[in-house]
């Protein structure tokens, strides 16, 4: 029976009521066992991913010494040689294990949360947004339907005839994108006369943006999809922002996107905006040296304006500090102008990243460590 102690007219916390480092201890045990639940789930996945890359290949690069090596390293690195399944896959697909790769469930089950807390990564989903985020960095939008309401490019709130002029005015195909989706999902081509602003009105948050008509250069390998350069950027503690590497998403196959989950080839770009790999598949392997659609040669794609590219992710970084790391995608126009077409603070990373441009990260980054006792999220948090 629970005995409460009153103190005049303060009611005191009943004396079977559990204290609060009683529930700091809780939630911390339920943060180890979610964190090690994912870390398993995690493993299971690279143990698959590296069956299907010996499958393919026919034989493979982890013999008894390489494996040894990699348990080694994994218990030297991060305390366990449980660690050693990414690590394994990673050398499957570069052809040897290189010291200073990090395994990927404590990129994206420690570094990566602790890196963009979830409600500040989350911004980078709301499209509609980025122009008052990033300005004449991004495309400046047509119109922007949010909380029930119709602006225009300025955010100043208009009705449904001056939006219908707005579209008259701009008579040309537009491309409507909506908060929060990813992947190519919930986006759109139409005409601007035959976008109907009614339709939106309540359906969410949208952004019409114009088409955008890309370089020339970029156009050649594939023209019916805007493809774009993605930049991984990060920053340190010192604010020094770097660009990790970048690469270079085509859409195929008819898609007016160059999502990968809509069929999009991607390939890994030089410092200089040339072409370093043929097409990557989804196991990380060279599948592809020519787009299927056009014939076009991966290895002779240089990006134009890379530099340009380059400086402007770097500036976008500077204008949104609060991630640590960001992948930005970037157009290049038709009159070689880089503009920030979306980018991602939620999970801007694939485990290809590290085998093919890695190391990218610092082994002894403390957000890669364990919390310390009496951290209230356990050892993931």
């Amino acid at each position: 029976m629970a005995v409460t102690v009153r103190t005049g007219t303060q009611e005191l916390v009943p004396r079977d009521m559990p204290t609060v480092p009683y529930r700091k201890r809780v939630k911390r045990l339920f943060g180890d066992a979610v964190f090690r639940y994912q870390c398993f789930r995690s493993r299971q996945q690279a143990h698959r991913v590296r069956e299907r890359i010996v499958a393919r290949q026919g034989f493979s690069r982890v013999d008894s010494r390489v494996r040894r090596e990699i348990r080694n390293y994994s218990r030297a690195a991060f305390g366990s040689t449980s660690f050693w399944p990414w690590l394994a896959a990673y050398t499957e697909v570069h052809g040897s294990f290189v010291r200073g790769w990090i395994p990927d469930e404590l990129l994206v089950y420690r570094l990566f949360p602790r890196a963009n807390p979830i409600d500040i990564a989350h911004v980078s989903l709301h499209k509609t947004l980025d122009y008052r985020l990033f300005g004449d960095m991004c495309i400046r939008p047509v119109l922007i339907f949010a909380g029930g309401c119709i602006h225009d490019a300025d955010y100043t709130r208009i009705g449904i005839d001056q939006a219908r002029e707005v579209l008259k005015r701009h008579d040309g195909e537009v491309v409507i994108k909506r908060d929060g989706g990813s992947g190519g999902d919930d986006i759109f081509f139409v005409h601007a006369l035959e976008l109907d602003p009614q339709r939106y009105l309540n359906e969410g948050n949208w952004v019409v943006q114009p088409a955008v008509r890309q370089h020339d250069d970029l156009a050649k390998p594939y023209p019916h999809s805007v493809n774009t350069i993605r930049f991984l950027t990060t920053l340190d503690s010192r604010s020094n922002i770097r660009v990790l590497f970048a690469l270079l998403r085509l859409g195929a196959n008819g898609a007016r996107v160059d999502n990968i989950a809509k069929g999009g080839r991607f390939l890994y770009l030089n410092a200089d905006g040339r072409a370093l790999t043929h097409a990557i598949d989804d196991l990380g392997i060279e599948f592809e040296d020519c787009h299927p659609d056009s014939g076009y040669a991966y290895r002779a794609i240089t990006v134009p304006q890379f530099a340009q590219a380059r400086s402007l992710c770097i500036e976008a970084h500077r204008r949104f500090p609060y991630a640590a790391i960001v992948g930005w995608d970037v157009v290049i126009d038709a009159g070689g102008r880089p503009r920030l077409l979306e980018w991602n603070a939620r999970l801007p990373h694939s485990w290809m990243n590290e085998p093919h441009r890695g190391p990218l990260w610092d082994v002894d980054d403390p957000r890669l460590r364990p919390s310390p006792p009496g951290h209230p999220h356990g050892t993931g948090g």
